[in-house]
């Protein structure tokens, strides 16, 4: 019988393996047809058929005469990706959606990088199952696959390393040395000791917890629902420690474990550097098991550390101990069947995001998305899957909103809420998924204000401070936080509809949220609640009260330079300019530009993402022409912030010279300088600056005309000035005929 049945999964193998060729087939047809179409991703559609070649010679007759029973899940989950993928293939083959703006270069090159992700994880699936590492060229591969009719798989055994474990002779876990130990049940002791009835009544108003504490993955959004969160962590904190005080090396893994999950209970209640110290034991001692084969608790482990180290800001560590964690599951048997794998990649992706490798961040997350999807697809009604990708769709969104893709962000951000919503309508729980319905209300609604869709923004972004407002009545310390920078984005989406006294009484209620937060913990709320100053500046000058907007400035300016926010600091600065130069105080907003510039100019010593620190380049360029062009400021002084504010563009264009704000910058920078130059009697220098004007002016859209029409005048006075007559009226003509 167990013959009968070994056969008869081989033929399930060979069956499905002869699906997935012809499926092979129809996709690379497609691509055949998509690298005619789109010339620029002919390299990247070569790769993904180069890897499609070696799945077929994996498949090829010799491969599957020998296939392996545990080879059908691989085959079967290439089949249902592949399907999506070909469906994709056409898609983007047929010429109407060459032409339409959803399927841009930049979406493209992201669905077959899709493609690409399908085939690689099948050849992940295939090595584990065979023993044989399939390269990226078939010539490589062909002898190894043919031995495939002689090889017999390496069963793990207990005892017998993996060629990924520890060597044997290496050191114990380094919590089996007494110190370690000691160390830890002295951390235990104190964290017991520490839960106060103070502390009790904090964390009780926080979120309850389980105190059996099952494995799970750290989440923000994970909130188990029992009474008192205190008992139920000092539950915890006991049981760890009488696992830590038998231990000894058979146990090491229910020691490790046990010190995992207690992290997620310390991190469920806030306390964050804990969580991270005792998540790192748990992995060291994971780290020191001698696994026969990758180990999803391992992974798990690994998971929360990154979780909680990216709570701590120590990101780089954060991304590092992530990618240890998927890349188990990629090697785990079944692991593309596990929602820890879509869970991994999705934190991944926020660890690379708050790393500011946003392109890779974005691979991530569509990898988490598809995963997830998959899963979702196999068990519709499951509510945990169900969550799952609605959580990962919302995330994604808020990612993509970064990149401009409005419409991808505005696509998944629509799913995700409506998602949520069917949740919470069906939960026996009410509450149960209202905070992350809540969070994908707000997304949605940032999609659509960054489409301009303003009207429409505004009821989701409502509706999610009407939640949060039902959340924060019972449960303040948590959720008020979040209802501040909900009445934020209703303000913003307010401002931009022209209702700026519906905009003033929100704005107070966000104020006095952050000003307690900011009372209560002013290192972490202090920067929130100068936020909500400035932007009821914002109001206020939109108002023409631009004397009480001062006031509002100069208190969110004392928080940012406490906090040593430079970027933020000279926004302020910036609007002190506008408020002052309105209010005819020119030689105080010229004091104030002066403090942007010097704030500008210290950004770069504290930048932590290259785009942070592009961004603020440009603002700095910004401020330095809007001090050149200060009124009642003498050509004399006026020169030096405008060929500080040119040069600075001109290095912008040389990274970025496609970028059309920069060039319409420039070209109105240049333009200035060159007149102050003329003014000055530098006419040399003057002609230099109004050619650089009309170079770059010439490849200005036609919105911008008039921008190019001044460059075309002044580059014909400066040669009249030098006597060039029959280049002055060439250039005049020039200017005359936009």
């Amino acid at each position: 019988m167990e013959g009968l049945a070994a056969a008869s999964a081989v033929i399930a193998v060979v069956t499905a393996a002869k699906d997935v060729v012809e499926m092979l087939i129809k996709i690379n047809d497609s691509l055949e047809q998509i690298k005619r179409n789109c010339e620029n991703h002919a390299e990247q559609i070569q790769q993904i058929m180069q890897l499609l070649d070696v799945v077929k010679t994996a498949l090829k007759p010799s491969g599957t005469d020998s296939a392996r029973p545990e080879l059908l899940d691989a085959v079967n989950t290439l089949k249902s990706n592949l399907a999506h993928c070909l469906k994709r293939c056409q898609n983007i083959q047929i010429p109407s959606g060459m032409i339409r703006g959803y399927w841009n270069k930049e979406r493209i090159k992201k669905l077959l990088e899709g493609v690409k992700v399908a085939v690689t994880d099948f050849l992940h699936q295939f090595s584990m199952g065979s023993n044989i590492r399939l390269e990226r060229t078939t010539s490589d591969n062909s002898d190894k696959l043919d031995k495939l009719l002689y090889m017999e798989r390496r069963e793990a055994r207990p005892g017998v390393s993996s060629p990924h474990s520890s060597n044997p002779e290496n050191q114990p876990p380094a919590v089996s040395s007494r110190q370690t130990k000691e160390y830890l049940i002295g951390k235990l002791h104190k964290l017991s000791n520490s839960l106060t009835s103070s502390t009790a009544h904090l964390l009780g108003s926080r979120m309850a917890l389980s105190p059996t504490y099952p494995d799970r993955l750290a989440s923000n959004t994970h909130r188990p629902h029992l009474p008192n969160a205190t008992n139920g962590l000092l539950d915890a904190i006991a049981k760890t420690e009488r696992i830590l005080e038998t231990y000894h090396a058979d146990s090491a893994a229910d020691s490790a474990r046990s010190l995992d999950n207690l992290s997620v209970a310390l991190m469920d209640v806030g306390l964050v550097e804990e969580a991270a110290e005792i998540s790192s034991f748990s992995v060291r001692i994971y780290g020191h098991i001698e696994w026969s084969e990758p180990d999803s608790k391992f992974a798990i482990a690994l998971h929360n550390y990154s979780h909680h180290l990216r709570a701590s800001r120590k990101v780089l560590e954060a991304v590092e101990q992530a990618q240890r964690a998927v890349d188990i599951y990629h090697r785990l048997r079944g692991g593309m069947f596990d929602p820890g794998r879509a869970k991994t990649s999705g934190n991944l992706a926020a660890c690379l995001r708050s790393a500011g490798r946003a392109e890779e961040a974005l691979a991530a997350f569509d990898e988490a998305v598809r995963i997830s999807s998959n899963l979702h697809l196999r068990d519709p009604d499951d509510e945990h899957l169900t969550a799952d990708l609605a959580m990962l769709l919302s995330n994604r969104a808020n990612h993509l909103l970064s990149f401009r893709y409005d419409e991808d962000a505005l696509e998944d951000a629509q799913l995700s809420q409506e998602m949520y919503q069917q949740l919470c309508q069906m939960h026996y729980l009410p509450d149960q998924y209202t905070p992350e319905y809540a969070d994908s209300l707000r997304v949605y609604s940032q999609a659509l204000y960054h489409l301009c869709r303003y009207n429409k923004a505004l009821f989701p972004a409502r509706k999610a401070v009407d939640l949060w407002r039902e959340l924060d009545a019972t449960n303040p310390d948590v959720y008020s936080p979040k209802l501040g920078e909900g009445i934020l984005g209703v303000v913003d989406i307010l401002t931009k509809l022209g209702q700026t006294l519906n905009a003033s009484d929100e704005i107070q209620d966000a104020v006095k949220i952050f000003r307690r937060l900011a009372g209560q913990s002013p290192d972490m709320y202090n920067r929130d609640y100068a936020r909500s100053l400035h932007r009821t500046a914002h109001i206020l000058t939109d108002q023409k009260r631009e004397k009480q907007a001062l006031r509002f400035l100069d208190d969110a300016l004392r928080i940012y330079e406490q906090t040593r926010d430079f970027a933020a600091a000279a926004i302020v600065c910036d609007d002190k300019h506008i408020c002052l130069t309105r209010l005819k105080c020119l030689e105080k907003a010229r004091d104030a530009s002066r403090a942007a510039i010097s704030n500008w100019k210290q950004v770069p010593t504290s930048a932590k993402k290259e785009s942070g620190l592009a961004a603020s380049r440009r603002d700095l360029a910004a401020t330095l022409y809007n001090l050149s062009a200060q009124p009642g400021l003498s050509e004399e002084f006026a020169v030096v912030p405008a060929s500080e504010a040119v040069q600075l563009l001109l290095s912008l264009l040389a990274g970025s010279p496609n970028d059309i704000i920069l060039r319409r910058k420039f070209v109105t920078a240049s333009t200035s300088l060159s007149l102050f130059h003329s003014d000055l009697g530098n006419h040399h220098r003057a002609l230099d600056y109004a050619k650089a004007a009309v170079k770059v002016g010439v490849s200005l859209e036609d919105g911008d005309r008039p921008l190019l029409k001044r460059a075309w005048t002044r580059l014909s006075f400066c040669h009249n000035a030098l006597g060039a007559q029959k280049r002055a009226d060439s250039a005049q003509e020039e200017a005359n005929g936009i």
